[in-house]
């Protein structure tokens, strides 16, 4: 049995720590500090994701010799999960900023508390190595979504908000575990790269048929936190009925932490070096994403040309972008263009993170100059 070591295991969670801490902070100044001062708490808040950024890209970041499994190969430490937990959190660091110009949450500590624990919640997922943290991380990051969209009280679109994306979601997180509970069925793991090694084993071939139909289970809950076509259609009701930050916050953390899981589960389960009778096993779910990236793509762009409202045109522009981000998905079953294309998946999700915040930053300035929403009056 391997002997646990708490000090090298640390660094695998010290976003985590890090967050947790935060939350404590955030909570505490909440209660003493006057209404007058509490516009501060996103400072706060902005600054303490950042600096965990930073500490654990700085300090605190990956080797060769470090990688690996922890806390009983549940958490994966390594540069991916790294990266893409840099991206959530300056994420969540910007959607904090936006805040401020937001009357009705400017001054709402529990705002900020809860986009702590959706962050906390993107964090996890990034580095999630087994089925139950998967879950866990996920249901996370979207509860307190559905709370936040429909943080607006007296505005029906963001009641109307809320509720479907609560619908769908609990809708979506009810196929994905019976994906999963159908995958721990047959393999008997919950670690995903100990599942990796049953598909490896003559049972996954008398097992093939029930254990595809899992894996397109998965992937219709992967497809709805990504906003995958067909699983798009709460996406332009919830962007546009919630808080613009909120909105924000849905199409860039959100999406990261989960593309981040998409290529991690990719990459542990269906390794491109397995194979099953002389067919590439990773083959039958790229050729999935290739096909959602194109149904994206295409739905995307189109639905995007009637739209009058900014926020569900950019609603929209989210979606294609996740077909885009899918392409890279798709090439992972390459053995030689694995490298690259998780490069691209990152490197992507990295510009979109602040492109995206801008456009959704200056929807909140001519909001606020206009009292629309609507396109035409912002011109």
């Amino acid at each position: 049995m391997q002997e646990f070591d708490l000090m090298a295991s640390l660094p695998s969670i010290a976003p985590i720590i890090g967050l947790s801490i935060l939350m404590v902070v955030v909570l505490t100044l909440d209660v003493f500090l006057p209404e007058s001062q509490r516009r501060s708490l996103a400072f706060v808040t902005a600054l303490g994701m950042l600096a965990t950024a930073g500490l654990s890209f700085f300090l605190w970041a990956p080797t060769a010799a470090t990688e690996g499994l922890y806390w009983g190969g549940m958490i994966r430490y390594d540069m991916l999960a790294l990266i893409f937990q840099v991206i959530v959190l300056v994420g969540g660091a910007l959607t904090a900023m936006q805040a401020l110009d937001v009357p009705y949450l400017a001054r709402r500590g529990e705002f900020f508390v809860i986009l702590i624990v959706a962050t906390l919640g993107g964090v996890v997922i990034a580095g999630a190595a087994d089925l139950i943290m998967i879950f866990l991380g996920l249901e996370t990051l979207t509860i307190p979504l559905y709370i936040v969209a429909t943080f607006k009280r007296d505005d029906q679109k963001s009641a109307e908000a809320g509720m479907k994306y609560f619908l769908y979601g609990a809708f979506a997180s009810g196929i994905l575990l019976y994906g999963f509970s159908l995958l721990y069925g047959f393999t008997g793991q919950t670690n995903i790269y100990l599942i990796a090694e049953y598909l490896q084993s003559p049972q996954f071939a008398a097992n093939l048929i029930p254990m595809l139909f899992a894996i397109v289970l998965i992937l219709v809950g992967f497809g709805f936190k990504i906003s995958a076509a067909p699983f798009h259609f709460w996406t332009p009701d919830v962007y546009e009925g919630s808080p613009t930050p909120v909105t924000a916050f849905l199409s860039v953390a959100s999406k990261a932490a989960s593309f981040a899981l998409l290529v991690r589960f990719g990459l542990a389960v269906f390794p491109p070096t397995l194979y099953l009778d002389g067919q590439q096993v990773s083959a039958y779910w790229t050729n999935i994403a290739a096909v959602l990236a194109v149904a994206t793509m295409t739905v995307g762009n189109l639905l995007a040309l009637a739209q009058k409202n900014i926020k569900r045109l950019l609603a929209y522009s989210s979606i294609a972008q996740a077909g885009y981000v899918l392409i890279g998905v798709a090439a992972l079953a390459s053995p030689i263009a694995q490298q690259e294309a998780v490069t691209s998946v990152i490197f992507y999700l990295a510009m979109y993170t602040f492109t995206n915040m801008l456009a959704f930053g200056i929807v909140i300035l001519f909001a606020n100059a206009t009292g629309s929403e609507n396109i035409s009056e912002m011109a």
